[in-house]
């Protein structure tokens, strides 16, 4: 068996020169939020996002364990 259940990527790519990339729309701060939010008691165990997006990947993929239909690439 697996050792991790689920795996979430975020895209935390950063640019110089004021390129537009990932992290300068957040990125980042989505994955540390993430990050506290799956230490969350309940939970332990190439997408834009907002923090509520992330709250309803962790609640319906790795709490329930269906995908995110309109967040899928």
């Amino acid at each position: 068996m697996a050792y991790y259940r689920h795996h979430v990527f975020f895209c935390c790519n950063q640019r110089d020169h004021g390129r537009l990339c990932c992290n300068a729309k957040g990125a980042s701060g989505r994955r540390d939020y993430a990050k506290r939010r799956v230490k969350e008691p309940s939970l332990a165990g190439g997408v834009r996002s907002s923090r509520a997006d992330v709250d309803e990947i962790i609640e319906e993929r790795l709490t329930s364990g269906r995908a995110v239909a309109r967040l899928r690439i």
